[in-house]
């Protein structure tokens, strides 16, 4: 899972960064984050037939999909599109840490207090 989430951070990353050579942020900021909204109940339909993880059937559901889960992702790739865009800076290494660091805790950030305000069922 966490190299996963590491294709996940340099693809959308990327994606936000050349999406912002064309676009608005506003916009790639608004594209990215319904992107990310849509990719949790396409990956849970594979998932649960395939008997590779589940989630219990209680508080709002989408299919198989928590409702929670599907605003987390939306939180993490808005974090993810945020930092691109703010914290890139060729040869900033120290930069990109603080940034990684930072999409670190708005991922747990946006996994708690979905969890908290939605999965309680």
């Amino acid at each position: 899972m966490p190299l996963g989430w590491a294709l996940i951070v340099v693809q959308f990353g990327y994606l936000a960064l050349r999406l912002a050579e064309r676009w608005p942020a506003g916009r790639v900021l608004a594209g990215l984050t319904l992107l990310g909204l849509s990719l949790p109940p396409w990956y849970e339909e594979f998932a649960a037939p395939a008997r590779a993880w589940y989630y219990p059937a209680r508080g709002w559901m989408l299919s198989h999909t928590p409702v929670w889960i599907i605003l987390t992702y939306g939180g993490c790739i808005f974090s993810i599109a945020v930092l691109a865009l703010e914290g890139y800076q060729p040869r900033a290494w120290g930069r990109a840490v603080v940034s990684g660091m930072l999409a670190g805790a708005a991922f747990m950030f946006f996994g708690v207090c979905g969890y908290a305000w939605l999965g309680q069922g």
